[in-house]
Parts: C-alpha cells; structure tokens; sequence
C-alpha cells in the first residue's frame, strides 16, 4: 500500500501536474509506513517528496538519503531511479558534469537490464530527458534515445516515453525525424 500510494504521488504530479492529489497520495504513504523501521519503501516517498519539490537543495538531501538506504538494502530499481533523480538535480544546481555522469550511469545499468521493473527504465529516461534538456545536451540526449529505442523494439515498451513525449519530440526533431 506504501509504495502504491508513493507512486499515486509521482503519477499525480508527472502525468496530470495535480500538485493537491500528489501530496494527499504522499501523506497517506507516509501515514502507512509510520509503524515501520527504516526500508526502501521510506526511499520511494523521499524520491516522491523529492521529485515535486521546486526547492533544488530540500529536494537534493533526501534524494541522496533514498540513494543512501536503496545502496544499504542492496535495492537496485530504487537505486537507479534515485541516481537518475539525484543526476536530474545536480544539473538543475549547475554542477552539470557531475550530474550527467550519475544519469549516464542509470542509464546504462537501467537499458543494460539490472533492474527489475519497466517503470525504473521509464523513470530513469525521463530523468535523462529532462537533465539534457536542462543542460542543453541534445547530443546526449539523441544517443540515449537510440539506446532506449533498441529496448522498447526488445522488450515491448511503448510507454517508455509516455512521460516525457515532448522532450522526446525535441530530440527527434533535433535529430531531423
């Protein structure tokens, strides 16, 4: 129920940008886990935090925070996505190098299959998306796309970039397709 509720949270927000829904999603996630000791269903709902709040640094601690429990618990989809948003961030802060190099590396482990659930590869790609977008990387970006687009013809996801279809689009334009 936690980590349904912290996804309801990330969906609200990205899909719809229904800030009140993703919030009340969130408060019931953290209502729920209330009652148990640390684990990574505590990371999901500082990524959730994390991934709505406009305050770059507030939003960079407890993404380092999840990265933190996700590596201890030895959760490899919950680390990637935490990687991918903690890269997000850092370009967002203008330390661009760093942060790129953390996207690219979820990047490869997400599209390279050390995860176990679609939604990190889609998390991941969208956190990608977003960084170049940020650091105005469409090379990058391009490159990254063939990858994905190489994973979505093996394993049958089309919804990879539902998410980000726009920045997506600007690649491909970007790209002359």
């Amino acid at each position: 129920a936690v980590r349904c509720a912290a996804w309801l949270g990330i969906v609200y927000k990205a899909n719809f940008a229904n800030f009140t829904a993703a919030n009340g999603w969130l408060t019931r996630a953290e209502r729920l886990i209330k009652a148990t000791g640390p684990s990574t269903l505590h990371a999901w709902i500082w990524l959730a935090r994390a991934y709505q709040n406009p305050d770059l640094p507030a939003a960079r601690l407890l993404t380092e925070q999840a990265l933190q429990l996700a590596r201890s618990d030895g959760d490899v989809d919950t680390e990637l996505v935490a990687l991918s948003q903690l890269g997000r961030i850092k370009v967002g802060l203008g330390d661009t190098d760093s942060g790129l190099a953390m996207i690219d590396e979820a990047m490869a482990a997400a599209l390279g299959g050390e995860g176990s659930n679609l939604d990190t590869v889609v998390y991941v790609c969208c956190d990608m998306l977003n960084a170049c977008e940020l650091a105005v990387d469409v090379e990058r970006a391009a490159q990254w796309c063939d990858v994905a687009d190489d994973f979505i013809e093996s394993y049958g996801s089309p919804f990879l970039y539902a998410e980000c279809r726009l920045l997506y689009g600007g690649v491909l334009v970007a790209k002359g397709k």
